[in-house]
C-alpha cells in the first residue's frame, strides 16, 4: 500500500483549501482526492479548523474548532 509522508499530506491539504470556502467541501474535496490516488479499500478524513473571522473577546475566541468528517 501506498503511503503518503506528512509533508506531501500538507502540499495535499494546502491545494484543496486554496481561496475562501465551506469546510464541508474542502474535506471532501481532500478525501476524493486520496481516495482517486491511492484507491484504498476505505478512508476516512477528519478536519478540525479554527477561523480567522471568530470573534474574539478579551483574547478567548468564542467558538471553538470546527470539525468536518467524510468517509469513502
Amino acid at each position: 500500500a501506498e503511503r503518503l509522508s506528512p509533508a506531501e499530506l500538507t502540499r495535499i491539504v494546502d491545494a484543496c483549501a486554496i481561496g475562501v470556502q465551506v469546510q464541508e467541501k474542502m474535506t471532501t474535496r481532500i478525501g476524493l482526492w486520496l481516495d482517486h490516488q491511492l484507491a484504498p479499500r476505505g478512508l476516512g478524513i477528519l478536519v478540525e479548523a479554527g477561523y480567522a473571522c471568530t470573534p474574539v473577546r478579551e483574547g478567548a475566541a468564542l467558538a471553538g474548532p470546527t470539525t468536518t468528517m467524510a468517509f469513502y
